[in-house]
């Protein structure tokens, strides 16, 4: 009984998702806070629910980056210099955490190709530090360390695609694809065009955030599934 009423819940949550990142993208195109506050912070919270239902099983390194992933949607809200700083921190923690999930989760690779992709993403993000000033002092350093994880993050996902052309590949590199894109869209915004309000890039912020954690989480599940085989 249990099982069933368990299993007739999941697809609900699937549309709860999807639903919920829909609301989200409204809300930040219409600054709405309130419901930026509430939806925000579900995007990941929902897919931990998901994941535990579909698997019976948490595993603590999953946990840890949806938390941390849930936490920053919370403190990228606010127009607040000191709370952006420490919404960098549990930002660059969580792609430390991401990283060394993947890693766990695709075993070896050929890194003479991860470094030249990366070299090349990190030389991309870093021409737009040069080209702007709005970049706080206090942020600076972790900022060019983060910049240094998304370009080995999304590297990792292009070189395992090339490596291993399978379902769970795919999920992985369209993942990596869509988180360098969201950190181009959050750096865009929040420094080099600091002094424009662009309003559409924050929707597109976060339909690249729902998309991506979604593809990330149905990554972790096709790692799950193999690993019960």
């Amino acid at each position: 009984m249990e099982k069933k009423i368990l299993s007739n819940i999941k697809p609900y949550l699937y549309y709860l998702f999807f639903i919920n990142g829909l609301i989200e993208v409204v809300a930040e195109y219409f600054q709405f806070l309130p419901i930026i506050y509430v939806t925000k912070p579900l995007i990941p919270l929902i897919l931990l629910v998901l994941f535990w239902l579909e698997t019976k099983s948490l595993p603590i390194l999953f946990f840890w980056v949806y938390i941390t992933s849930s936490l920053t949607n919370i403190l990228f809200i606010p127009e607040n210099e000191t709370i952006l700083f420490y919404g960098v921190i549990i930002f660059t923690i969580h792609r430390l955490l991401l990283l060394y999930l993947i890693k766990k989760s695709i075993g070896s690779l050929n890194w003479y190709i991860v470094t030249s992709i990366a070299l090349l993403l990190f030389a991309i993000f870093y021409y737009l530090f040069l080209e702007t000033s709005e970049v706080p002092n206090n942020s600076y350093v972790l900022l060019i360390f983060h910049v240094f994880l998304v370009s080995i993050l999304g590297s990792i996902c292009i070189t395992n695609y090339i490596k291993k052309d399978t379902i769970m590949s795919a999920y992985l590199l369209i993942a990596g694809l869509l988180f360098i894109s969201l950190q181009l869209v959050i750096y865009i915004e929040k420094y080099f065009l600091h002094s424009i309000n662009i309003v559409p890039l924050r929707p597109i912020a976060m339909l690249l955030n729902v998309l991506a954690f979604f593809s990330f989480y149905k990554f972790i599940l096709e790692v799950h599934k193999v690993k019960q085989q």
